[in-house]
């Protein structure tokens, strides 16, 4: 079968609706003088209505938008451009299309599946005209119910894509937002194109369509795809899953189909097939030196590399079974999930490239690390309308849990031989042979720590076969013969490489793009000098000087806890390990949608809207925030994170994320986050700790959900938004010389009093002894009930209950933040 009709159909899926986003940046009239030929071809495009009139006038301005293409930008000779116009303006008329009528049915047939519905109606009548150039899009995640509360209609800005706040928050639809669609449309599709005829320069089909996909996510995320039935799918996600549903019926129908065989829902013709990894926490904080020293070079370079081999999985599986890359439905959190055709042969081949990646990884990991990949059973196009699609992730989440339970399937186990020479075991993971030529460490842990080096200042990844990458670029080998580099700059030719994504949409231009949380603390020129570094309880032991530009260690990370006052600095340089994920995540994604609404195209929007908040959002967050910056990046993507940085800090972190979170998905009560926030010495095992803050992570779980534990306590968020306020309230008082620091101390001891008074009498005399000792030391009335009301008891000593709960965290706080 032919790459040019596959790439051409590919082509078609992505702009078939793109005539939507023109025409509601223009007036209707503005047709007949951009593009007259287009103007006059509604007899041949578009359908009639039972009164005559010709109806989903969209695709005219699609075929607009073809000529545009065509005169202003090109199109790379693996693509025609002319087949690709023609499916596209056809697809509401799949006879239009003449000889090539069987593959516009594939089109037509994909773009009703993408939406979960048989037909769409259209946007033609005045009315729907009119409302249409005025619609925002509803903001699916505020959408989402499980049962767990009410939730609200909120709508996103019709911007492009960011992960600043007033990009990503959905407001109101009131008339003020209402009012500004027609404008941002206007400045939307005028972006729009100039972002496009970057893609002129683009020689190869494989990038130009990866890298026009990359610009209609970051244009059309937030334009609702249609405005006359629920408008919560974006006109990205819509598409995206139409080329790719389009490309995966192209590959099981063949060349010679017909539009009777194509039309036929009830064959079996495609197949879920998802990938990711066991063993990533094992691998991630294998490290010899139990302590944390070195390893803030290593742990974020090993993660990034951990997902770059999920990511060589996928685009070997794409290979493997001939298919584009916008079959990849779903990418996050080191897991993909890929569409493909049901063909005879596909298991063979899945399970040929199992057994291959696993054997590479055995080699590289020693067992530790291997990668699962889960094919669902066959089902048809009727599966992939509404609730018969939840069928569909029912198998696919039953399929994941099987392979889950075959780890390393395909790889003989028994021991494994490992020769040490005289360099002995490597420094770092302290597992593998040291290497003679990389000082002292194993050939693994030295890409990393270069990839590592490399990571924070590069604005491109590049896959491709290892031999095109790994020398030329100085990159590192990956699974079934794979290489990955991370640029600066990239090299003039590409046609070589599988996939070239620019980290940010500055940095790709023309190419694909990625949110990828790689946000790690540099040193800035300025503090080189600071004093806090210098404190023997930062970590003297850290022979390594600071030098602008490299990454802070972990010791350097504990002494930005520390706080200046009364000319000296205070406080506990301790390190916080935040550990956070979405509640109910599973359920959410099978649930969470209406049953009758359930499709690919939600899915897909779902997922990807969830893994930008990790990926992208917060990072920005981290950026932009400077109490922040002293940060470091583990992981983040998909629906979870783990964070280090400076326990002062970090515990304010994980409420910011909260409330990000919160503004993000509308304030739904639906989807809600739970944190664990670990305090531990900067000399700590870091595997350990993240272990810990894993099992405090579980606590806050099993304890509602919707919390955060800190402190050892487990709080709702709102409870430790309040410990927050009043542990700075404390602080304050003792600045201002009102309190004493034994005082809260003292405090300390009557809540534990009160805590044993539950089983023991003898110690219920805690309220008696606290409001003695608060008459004693404070004997300004006014003082006394502020510090009264600042514990939690009335002047008549009756307990708030709430405000004692947290007491004990706001003390634990305020005590760590003046320790001297």
């Amino acid at each position: 079968m032919s790459r040019i009709e596959r790439n051409s159909l590919v082509l078609a899926g992505l702009l078939h609706d793109i005539g939507k986003l023109m025409q509601r940046a223009h007036a209707e009239g503005d047709l007949a003088q951009i593009s007259p030929t287009s103007a006059e071809a509604e007899s041949t495009f578009c359908p009639v209505a039972p009164d005559g009139r010709y109806t989903h006038r969209h695709v005219l301005w699609t075929d607009a938008f073809f000529e545009w293409l065509r005169n202003e930008v090109g199109v790379p000779p693996d693509i025609d451009l002319a087949l690709a116009q023609k499916l596209a303006c056809s697809h509401h008329r799949p006879e239009a299309a003449g000889e090539h009528e069987a593959l516009a049915w594939i089109l037509t047939e994909a773009d009703r599946l993408s939406a979960g519905m048989d037909r769409r109606r259209d946007e033609d009548d005045p009315e729907a005209r009119h409302r249409a150039r005025r619609q925002p899009m509803r903001s699916p995640l505020a959408g989402v119910d499980i049962g767990r509360g009410e939730t609200q209609v909120l709508y996103h800005r019709v911007t492009e894509l960011s992960p600043q706040p007033e990009a990503l928050y959905p407001v109101p639809g009131d008339e003020g937002l209402v009012e500004q669609v027609p404008e941002q449309y206007q400045t939307l599709w005028k972006r729009f194109l100039r972002a496009v005829a970057g893609l002129r320069q683009v020689s190869d089909g494989r990038h130009f369509l990866e890298g026009l996909r990359s610009q209609l996510e970051r244009f059309t995320w937030a334009v609702p795809s249609s405005t006359v039935d629920t408008p919560d799918i974006s006109l990205y996600d819509h598409v995206h899953t139409t080329a790719a549903i389009a490309a995966c019926l192209w590959r099981y129908h063949g060349a010679d189909t017909t539009p009777e065989r194509v039309r036929d829902r009830g064959v079996r013709a495609y197949r879920l097939l998802a990938g990711d990894l066991s063993g990533i926490q094992r691998t991630l904080f294998t490290l010899a030196q139990q302590g944390a020293r070195g390893a803030a070079k290593v742990l974020r370079a090993r993660s990034f590399l951990l997902s770059a081999v999920v990511d060589a999985a996928a685009l070997l599986a794409l290979r493997a079974l001939e298919l584009p890359a916008v079959c990849r439905v779903q990418s996050a959190g080191g897991r993909f999930v890929l569409l493909v055709p049901a063909l005879e042969g596909v298991e063979e081949r899945v399970r040929e490239l199992q057994h291959q990646i696993n054997r590479w990884l055995l080699r590289r990991y020693l067992g530790g690390l291997g990668l699962n990949l889960a094919l669902t059973p066959p089902f048809s196009g009727e599966d992939l309308l509404g609730e018969r699609f939840l069928g569909v992730m029912d198998a696919l989440g039953q399929a994941v849990e099987e392979a889950k339970q075959r780890p390393l399937e395909g790889v003989q186990t028994g021991p494994i031989p490992l020769r040490f020479s005289e360099h002995g075991p490597c420094s770092v993971c302290g597992v593998r042979p040291a290497a003679g030529h990389t000082e002292g460490l194993c050939e693994p842990c030295f890409e990393e720590e270069r990839i590592g080096q490399r990571l924070p200042r590069a604005r491109y990844v590049v896959y491709g076969p290892e031999k095109e990458v790994v020398p030329p670029l100085h990159g590192v080998p990956l699974p079934g013969g794979a290489g990955l580099a991370v640029v600066q700059e990239l090299p003039r030719d590409l046609s070589a490489f599988w996939r070239v994504e620019g980290l940010g949409p500055r940095q790709a231009g023309a190419l694909s793009w990625r949110a990828l949380a790689t946000y790690v603390p540099l040193w800035g020129p300025e503090e080189v000098d600071d004093p806090r570094y210098r404190m023997r309880d930062a970590g003297e032991e850290d022979a390594e000087p600071p030098r602008p530009g490299t990454i802070k260690t972990f010791h350097h990370l504990a002494c930005d806890a520390l706080e200046r006052a009364n000319g000296s600095y205070r406080g506990r340089a301790l390190l916080a390990v935040l550990k956070a994920d979405v509640d109910f995540l599973g359920f959410v994604f099978a649930r969470g949608v209406p049953r009758e609404k359930q499709s690919l195209s939600r899915f897909a929007g779902l997922s990807r809207m969830m893994d930008f908040f990790f990926s992208a959002h917060l990072p920005w967050i981290l950026e932009n925030t400077p109490e922040f910056r002293s940060t470091y990046t583990v992981y983040a993507g998909g629906d979870d994170l783990l964070l280090i940085g400076p326990w002062r800090q970090t515990a304010e972190l994980a409420l910011r994320l909260r409330e990000a979170f919160h503004r993000y998905s509308g304030g739904n009560p639906n989807l809600t986050l739970s944190a664990a926030v670990w305090l531990v010495p900067p000399s700590a095992s870091v595997a350990r700790s993240a272990l810990d803050a894993e099992h405090g992570l579980e606590q806050a779980k099993d304890q509602g959900r919707d919390r955060v534990w800190l402190f050892s306590r487990v709080l709702p968020w709102g409870q430790a938004v309040e410990a927050c306020e009043r542990a700075g309230r404390w602080v304050e008082w003792v600045d201002a010389n009102r309190v004493t620091r034994g005082f809260l101390q003292r405090l300390q001891t009557y809540l534990e009093m009160r805590r044993q008074a539950e089983r023991d009498p003898t110690q219920a005399a805690w309220r008696a002894r606290l409001a003695y000792d608060v008459a004693r030391n404070f004997k300004d009335k006014k003082m006394r009930f502020e510090v009264l009301g600042q514990v939690g008891l009335e002047p008549d000593l009756t307990v708030r209950e709430q405000t004692l709960d947290v007491l004990p965290v706001a003390l634990e706080w305020a005590l760590h933040r003046i320790r001297k």
